[in-house]
């Protein structure tokens, strides 16, 4: 569920091409593009290097908010009173060759991800568990015409141990854009998700009526994703260049399987969006690396209540780029409006009398977001972000709806070296 709960958040943030890139495996689509530069951010950093024909690339990032190894120390609760040692770093190496006059480029590169001591659930016999997931994820990259075309194709493995033993995953995020060189339609980027999740370890739920519980295990689940761009550009005598896209996206879940009582069964399945590379596919709720502070991620109010299956999510976002620089500061403000549809029929709760039912919700949303760079001289770049956005809110069918909001800040720098 927490999963479909970010898939819908994750429709209605606009992400737009960040200073900073070669930090993971998703990262790379500019990585035979970029020249000789080191970037630091909030908590990732990361190098771009090499000569005309061969490119290199080194990336390191944490998972947790504001560290490179993620929240090393946390206080533990009452019910697990002493510090845990919490570690969840990404590394990623890339090597790439360029022909000469940037006709087509090649790379590959692979990234390591570790989580220690995976985030607890909140039911079922998982909440008492504690183990590591491992997520390996190779990426091959290509460039064609000119750099116009630019292709990158990742694919996640991420297998669980310890007290995860016998979950595993897989995912893949196929990117691909094109530059057209026309004036007015400039740029078409596509992003194509899948993934598959795997709980191999045995679950214990009771039957609804109390009698004897019932034995799930070797559930899998599939989704598909997704997420097409259309960048225009208004042209303008003016001292502030127009720049708007349009964002359409489209998640489902493909359903799956579970092993009850020893008999194989097919279920609808409630993921939208899956993601290899963190424990059972919950990972991020965003692309173009967007997952923590690069746009403010609207949050449906309540919609952890939910618990729908075979769920579908159709989402369009409209943002206007506004872009103004100087000599020094370049400022790249974005304000955005989405509107979002999710169908998806309820699950059995418990109850004789209970009856599915179809159920369809909409939510509209907004975001007003900013990028500041301060560049005093040409190798030396200082970067500051902020987004701020809402979007109604919905729970369970029939209880209304509510509006909330987010926050998100980053900051960095680069030297062009």
């Amino acid at each position: 569920m927490k999963k479909l709960v970010l898939s819908i958040a994750a429709l209605l943030v606009v992400s737009v091409s960040s200073a900073f890139g070669i930090y993971t495996a998703t990262d790379t689509i500019d990585f035979l593009v970029d020249g000789d530069i080191f970037e630091a951010r909030i908590d990732r950093l990361g190098a771009n290097f090499g000569t005309e024909n061969y490119r290199f690339a080194v990336g390191l990032k944490g998972n947790g908010m504001g560290t490179f190894l993620g929240n090393t120390l946390n206080i533990g609760t009452s019910e697990d009173p002493d510090l845990i040692w919490h570690l969840n770093p990404s590394a990623f190496v890339g090597f790439g060759y360029k022909a000469n006059e940037n006709a087509w480029g090649v790379g590959v590169g692979y990234e390591f991800g570790f989580t220690e001591d995976v985030v607890k659930s909140d039911s079922g016999d998982k909440a008492a568990r504690k183990g590591t997931w491992m997520a390996h994820t190779p990426v091959l990259m290509f460039n064609a015409l000119n750099d116009n075309l630019r292709i990158t194709v990742p694919f996640s493995i991420g297998i669980g141990s310890a007290g995860y033993e016998g979950d595993s995953a897989m995912s893949t995020e196929v990117q691909v854009r094109y530059y057209t060189g026309m004036d007015i339609f400039t740029a078409v980027r596509a992003y194509i998700g899948w993934g598959m999740i795997k709980e191999g370890t045995e679950q214990i739920g009771g039957n609804p009526d109390g009698s004897a519980a019932l034995s799930y295990k070797d559930r899998t689940e599939q989704a598909f994703d997704l997420d097409l761009r259309f960048y225009f550009n208004v042209p303008t005598e003016g001292p502030v260049a127009i720049t708007p896209f349009v964002k359409l996206v489209y998640q489902t879940a493909l359903g799956g399987t579970q092993n009850v009582n020893g008999v194989s069964q097919k279920t609808g399945g409630s993921i939208t969006s899956i993601d290899a590379r963190g424990h059972n596919g919950i990972f991020n709720g965003g692309r173009d690396g967007g997952d923590d502070y690069q746009q403010a991620v609207f949050v449906w109010a309540q919609a952890g209540a939910l618990n729908l299956l075979s769920p579908d999510i159709y989402g369009i976002s409209v943002p206007l780029g506004l872009e103004a620089k100087s000599d020094i500061v370049t400022l790249y403000v974005e304000p955005t409006l989405s509107f979002a549809v999710l169908n998806g029929r309820t699950a059995n709760m418990g109850g004789d009398d209970f009856v599915s039912k179809d159920v369809t919700l909409m939510s509209f949303g907004y975001d007003a977001y900013a990028e500041l760079y301060i560049t005093p001289v040409e190798q030396l770049e200082l970067y500051l972000e902020l987004g701020i956005g809402g979007a109604t809110g919905a729970g369970l069918p029939g209880s209304g709806s509510d509006t909330t909001y987010s926050i998100a800040a980053s900051s960095g720098i680069a030297w062009y070296f």
